[in-house]
């Protein structure tokens, strides 16, 4: 009687430990595919990120399309210019190169 009950608590322990160490290859598992998921949407993000050049003229900024060499908003601070954006084009991410960002003082 006493043998079953020790051959029933290690077949439950051993369950018990089976299904937790299931349970984390599963989520390493999701964690992965999430991660390499969001890599790729990162990366497809930035590549269609549209090119932008800023001019500042005295303390007036404007945003052109690099593609198109149109104008596209102007604004005096860098919030302004970013929120006129997405209002502007609510849908789209925009690059700037980091020496145009140098060069009008948004470091």
């Amino acid at each position: 009687m006493n043998f079953d009950f020790l051959e029933l608590f290690f077949f439950a322990w051993f369950c018990m430990w089976l299904g937790w160490k299931l349970r984390e290859v599963f989520a390493q598992h999701m964690v992965n595919q999430l991660s390499d998921r969001l890599t790729i949407r990162l990366h497809d993000t930035i590549e269609n990120a549209i090119p932008i050049a800023i001019e500042r003229h005295e303390n007036v900024f404007y945003v052109y399309n690099v593609d198109t060499n149109s104008f596209m908003t102007q604004g005096s601070t860098r919030k302004e210019l970013e929120r006129n954006l997405q209002r502007l084009f609510p849908d789209q991410i925009f690059k700037a190169s980091e020496e145009n960002m140098r060069e009008v003082g948004f470091e």
